[in-house]
């Protein structure tokens, strides 16, 4: 019986725990040459506050930048955000830039560097990616260094 009680126990404590990493979700992923533009789990940008996602990220300054885009796993039109329209792609260090999320044609879908946001970063550290949402999509982007523990 106590067999039973503590394997019922454990499987409750990894169910709450599954579900709450799904709640945190937002299903949105940076996306970039360090994921080989993958939608891959560590990259997932999670809710830190009402109207924030964050995820933290291990960059190096070699010279070159980065190229990022913010997206869903499967690319979607309108789930595929970057900054598009002529304005500036690049972004600097604490700086904020606006993303748009378009309606895409098939061909732009299959283009990850179209509307992708340059960041070179100022020294190998870790990097703190901040998503502003509004109705659950992007908004905005903003990188910081991330604070030591």
């Amino acid at each position: 019986m106590k067999k039973i009680l503590a394997l019922m126990t454990a499987s409750l404590m990894i169910s709450a725990c599954v579900s709450h990493q799904q709640k945190d979700a937002t299903g949105f992923f940076l996306r970039s040459e360090f994921s080989w533009w993958e939608a891959k789990r560590e990259y997932e940008f999670k809710t830190s506050s009402e109207n924030q996602a964050v995820i933290y990220v291990d960059l190096q300054n070699d010279g070159q930048p980065y190229h990022i885009k913010i997206a869903d796993k499967a690319w979607s039109s309108g789930k595929n955000c970057g900054v598009y329209n002529g304005n500036s792609n690049t972004i600097k260090l604490s700086e904020t830039v606006k993303l748009t999320c378009p309606k895409l044609t098939k061909e732009e879908m299959l283009m990850p560097l179209a509307g992708a946001i340059k960041f070179t970063p100022t020294i190998n550290t870790k990097y703190k990616f901040i998503v502003y949402m509004q109705n659950n999509k992007p908004v905005s982007l903003n990188i910081e260094l991330a604070k030591p523990n």
